[in-house]
């Protein structure tokens, strides 16, 4: 049922977006377990390699063009017929695996700069997600390394922008569980999630004095961002200098 003053079309546009956000995310699932099966040097036969070859490309050719839909409104986004939806749903102790210990760290430091935010948001928090819940079947001992490397591996290649629309969602809704949960996750460090991405913006924000190649310097965070950051600041010290 669509929401008070909200049209048909407006509330058909949000479940094909919903829908195109979760094939992205799948496309994601399929090409770090694919990313993965090509590390292990000597392990596949020629032909395998062959294989897995060709399936990430096409995993690949397929993620644009959800891209390219995700970026152009305008068009209609495609029905998501879960052609790989089993990686999904059935890896998601092996995706986290995969991600905390930088197995899948070239894929996703490429892809997300080239993220609509809202896509990136949706991605981070949901491997996060697993993140926290995974390190949640972890033995001490193997928590503290893998959250360390969850921490390298994801705050570290958050760029500025993203960083900033990730504060201002985590900031303005303390009374979401899910999202309480991540704020209030710690690393071995006693270091939040949330104050790792103050501090690396902190960091990104006082080293971006040029603009990127082809791009203007991304905008500040907004002041509430900054007065939390000061009030973290003093037993902060720079997490990620």
């Amino acid at each position: 049922m669509a929401k008070e003053g909200e049209t048909e079309g407006e509330r058909r546009g949000g479940f094909r977006e919903r829908g195109l956000a979760l094939a992205i995310e799948d496309m994601f699932c399929e090409l770090m377990v694919l990313e993965d099966l090509t590390l292990p040097k000597g392990m596949l036969t020629e032909g395998q390699e062959k294989k897995n070859h060709e399936k990430k490309e096409e995993a690949m050719k397929e993620l644009v063009r959800l891209l390219r839909i995700d970026q152009s409104p305008s068009q209609s986004a495609p029905p998501f017929s879960g052609k790989f939806s089993k990686f999904w749903s059935d890896s998601d102790k092996y995706l986290m695996d995969i991600v905390a210990m930088r197995k899948g760290q070239r894929l996703v430091s490429r892809a997300l700069p080239h993220l609509p935010l809202n896509t990136a948001a949706h991605l981070i928090f949901t491997l996060f997600r697993n993140v926290v819940v995974f390190l949640d079947s972890c033995e001490a001992s193997s928590e503290s390394v893998l959250a360390d490397s969850v921490n390298r591996l994801i705050i570290q290649h958050f760029p500025l922008q993203f960083i900033n629309h990730s504060l201002g969602i985590l900031l303005a809704s303390p009374n979401h569980a899910p999202l309480h949960r991540i704020r209030a996750f710690k690393f071995s460090q006693n270091t939040s999630f949330l104050d790792c991405l103050l501090a690396r913006a902190h960091y990104l924000q006082s080293a971006t004095t040029q603009p990127p190649p082809g791009g203007s310097v991304p905008p500040p965070a907004p002041a509430s961002v900054w007065a939390e950051f000061r009030k973290l600041h003093a037993v902060l010290g720079n997490v990620v200098n």
